[in-house]
């Protein structure tokens, strides 16, 4: 898969194929899904309609065997196959694909599944029915990717998911893209660790490539100067030798010249190439009005952050604005809850069933939130 190639030049390959299929440099979220795919990890997004989704669910695809897009309506696979055909993998006939609807002929997509195609596209149920009749090598397959357009209910969708999800290997890398990613659900359960790009996130920050922000070029001239005569008149080379090996073990050589550029920015102020906007907080939520409740669940029994996230959102029907800080330990967990629902949660979660058992949600007690957390 991806994470055996270089990141950096996978990247421009799929730059460049974006740009040859007559298309601006990649988008935020293209390069988030690009990142994701070249590392072998799971990914979430949620999107815009103008972020270029497609092209997110596509590219990466081109890119290597054994990939099944499963979608909600006809009308997204015919899209996907349009687009596709725009893209130079693509039209040069180096990568085979299927398209699979309802409406089609079922023995011309058999014939076409008999090839075993690198990329095969089409609706759940369509998908289902060719798994059940055995006419998909899904020991051929290395990604699935689920792409949503429709809002609102879609129950039977989610089980048409976890059904494909289960039949497939849990090596298997997922991604899942909806329009709103409050409304991920059950589909959460598919993912392990996923890398997620949010359009929250995508948005709380102002890049900018054709300039360098606020950076004051002849200040940083003079503190370059001034680390230079401090290595030459005080520091002990050996000592800085040890540093340098350092980092030559925990940083990629393709890394290292922005690691030690993120180094001089720290140093300088954090205005350097960064322009970050304000985030107004929401009127409806006071800031810092939060509450730490306590959860006797964790990672032994695979409980993730974005677990107790979904849980409590979904039990309380709660923005994801009112959930604050979650830290999962081994065998417990605590998540900050905005005061006027932290009592809510305890009268409606304090003893329901999750994942088979019977969970104690209460008021976290102070000397309990000092308890490091887990990165998830």
């Amino acid at each position: 898969m991806f994470h055996s190639v270089s990141h950096q030049l996978s990247y421009k390959k799929a730059a460049e194929i974006v740009r040859r299929g007559g298309y601006k440099n990649p988008t935020r979220l293209q390069k988030s899904a690009f990142s994701a795919a070249f590392r072998g990890r799971d990914f979430a997004a949620d999107y815009n309609p103008k972020e270029g989704k497609t092209l997110s669910i596509l590219v990466p695809s081109l890119m290597n065997k054994g990939t099944l897009i499963a979608t909600d309506t006809e009308q997204e696979t015919q899209k996907i196959k349009n687009t596709l055909h725009k893209l130079p993998s693509s039209s040069n006939g180096s990568t085979s694909s299927v398209f699979l609807n309802g409406s089609g002929n079922i023995q011309s997509e058999i014939h076409l599944l008999a090839r075993n195609p690198a990329i095969i596209v089409g609706t759940t149920t369509r998908i289902i029915d060719h798994i059940r009749r055995n006419n998909i090598e899904l020991n051929t397959l290395d990604n699935l990717i689920i792409d949503i357009t429709k809002t609102g209910s879609r129950d039977l969708f989610d089980k048409d998911v976890l059904f494909i999800s289960t039949k497939l290997s849990r090596k298997v890398r997922r991604s899942v893209f909806l329009p709103d990613y409050n409304s991920l659900d059950t589909l959460g359960d598919i993912l392990h660790r996923p890398v997620l790009s949010l359009k929250t996130t995508r948005k709380s920050t102002d890049y900018k490539q054709e300039s360098r922000g606020n950076m004051d070029e002849k200040q940083v001239n003079e503190k370059i100067q001034q680390i230079v005569s401090v290595i030459k008149e005080t520091e002990d080379p050996i000592v800085l030798k040890e540093y340098k090996k350092l980092i030559k073990k925990a940083v990629p050589f393709h890394l290292r010249g922005y690691f030690y550029g993120f180094l001089l920015k720290s140093i300088c102020g954090d205005k350097t190439t960064i322009s970050r906007k304000p985030q107004q907080p929401r009127k409806d939520i006071p800031v810092g009005n939060m509450k730490t409740l306590f959860i006797n669940i964790g990672k032994n029994r695979r409980v993730y952050p974005k677990d107790l996230f979904r849980l409590f959102q979904k039990s309380l029907d709660i923005p994801g604005e009112m959930i604050g800080q979650i830290k999962v330990l081994g065998n417990y967990s605590f998540i900050d809850i905005a005061s006027p629902q932290a009592d809510s949660a305890v009268d409606k979660m304090d003893g329901m069933m999750f994942r088979g058992k019977k969970i104690t949600v209460n008021f976290a007690r102070k000397k309990d939130t000092n308890v490091p957390a887990l990165t998830d």
